[in-house]
């Protein structure tokens, strides 16, 4: 018998109810993956447009009253998408490693009771260049806020 937090107890797992837990803790890992990467590809896609709507109004005529304007604007626009995408993205990685950790917690008490391998503790958050590290997107928003910023500042000072 275990016991719970709250004073509770309750019988042990039996072992086809330990897979299924171990089955749904993976389906929700790999839910949380898919999440993140169908969400990079969004966003990215909504920068590339913005970069093609500036390219577009950086190409147009400089004499036109509003062409600082509509350029500024659309750089402004691509800074506070990348703002928006690191903290988006970093919440969904913050979700990730709680599932993966949930995950290998009870990869380690499955597997010690089984007798089987444990293929989640060796994954590369266990090496310590990894640990910390922003996600695997991240980086990605970081050029990408650095090239606003940079359009921006080209946008204000050109004409």
């Amino acid at each position: 018998m275990t016991q719970t937090p709250n004073g509770s107890v309750k019988p042990p797992l039996d072992p086809s109810e330990r897979l299924r837990v171990y089955e749904l803790l993976w389906a929700k890992l790999n839910q949380e993956g898919d999440g993140i990467w169908s969400r990079f590809n969004i966003i990215l896609a909504l920068h590339l447009a913005l970069l093609g709507g500036f390219a577009f109004f950086f190409a147009a005529d400089p004499h036109h009253p509003l062409w600082r304007e509509f350029s500024a604007g659309i750089a402004s626009l691509g800074v506070l998408a990348s703002f928006w995408a690191l903290a988006v993205l970093k919440g969904l990685w913050v979700w990730h490693r709680h599932w993966k950790s949930q995950l290998v917690r009870f990869e380690e008490q499955l597997c010690e009771k089984e007798g089987w391998l444990k293929p989640h503790t060796t994954l590369p958050d266990d090496l310590p260049f990894w640990r910390g590290a922003p996600g695997a997107t991240q980086p990605v928003f970081f050029v990408l806020l650095v090239v606003w910023s940079a359009l921006l500042g080209v946008a204000v000072g050109y004409g």
